[in-house]
C-alpha cells in the first residue's frame, strides 16, 4: 500500500499527512502535561498499558441520594 502511494516507510508517509504544526517530535512523543510516561516508546505499549489499567477498574454502586 505504501509503495501504491509513493512512500517507503511509514513514517515518511506520515510526514506527508500529518502538518507539521500538530505532529509529534521525539522530545514530545509520550509525554503527558509535561510528564514522560515511562516505559513506553510506542503507540502499541500505549494501548497495552491503557488496556491493562482498564481492566483494574472496578463499577460501584452508589447508595447517595
Amino acid at each position: 500500500m505504501l509503495n501504491t502511494l509513493g512512500c517507503e516507510t511509514m513514517d515518511q508517509f506520515m510526514g506527508q499527512v500529518v502538518p507539521e504544526s500538530i505532529a509529534l517530535t521525539n522530545e514530545t512523543r509520550f509525554k503527558h502535561n509535561g510528564k514522560e510516561l515511562s516505559g513506553i516508546n510506542s503507540e502499541t505499549l500505549m494501548l497495552e498499558r491503557m488496556n491493562v489499567l482498564m481492566k483494574s477498574n472496578v463499577v460501584n454502586k452508589s447508595f447517595i441520594g
